[in-house]
């Protein structure tokens, strides 16, 4: 069972103002989410996932000095309140999840549309998500 709590609705200038902040293709789904609300959190029995507000997704492009390299193609928008952050790509809306210490290497795809992570992918087990991460980290480390 997946619950969602979100955040108050953000007003049309907020939004507004977010979206002419970042030349991004935005994961089907992500708009209308949050014109509803401003962020929120994801609960499951495998995962808690916090989905950040406009401010907190402008102040990690601004200020990720790790990502500094991938936030020109990346928009760190959630995280798992710990080691893990969700990262929209820039160019194809598709989103990934990577460790806030680590680098581009260790990025994994996560879904396609925003709808596919807030109804499938709190449902997938931790331990799955870890070994998915193993296995593009060693076929980095393989074709380099």
């Amino acid at each position: 069972m997946i619950r969602i709590e979100k955040n108050s609705k953000p007003t049309k200038k907020k939004l507004d103002c977010f979206l002419e902040k970042f030349d991004f293709i935005f994961p089907v789904g992500f708009i209308k989410f949050y014109t509803k609300a401003n962020g929120g959190y994801i609960y499951s029995n495998e995962r808690y996932i916090h989905l950040y507000d406009f401010n907190d997704m402008i102040l990690y492009k601004i200020y990720s000095p790790k990502y500094s390299e991938l936030v020109s193609k990346l928009l760190i928008f959630a995280s798992d309140g710990g080691e893990m952050c969700y990262l929209i790509n820039k160019n194809t809306g598709y989103i990934y999840e990577a460790p806030f210490i680590g680098g581009e290497e260790y990025l994994t795809f996560v879904c396609k549309t925003f709808t596919d992570f807030l109804e499938v992918f709190p449902l997938i087990s931790i331990d799955k998500s870890m070994n998915n991460m193993q296995n593009s980290y060693n076929k980095n480390k393989n074709n380099e």
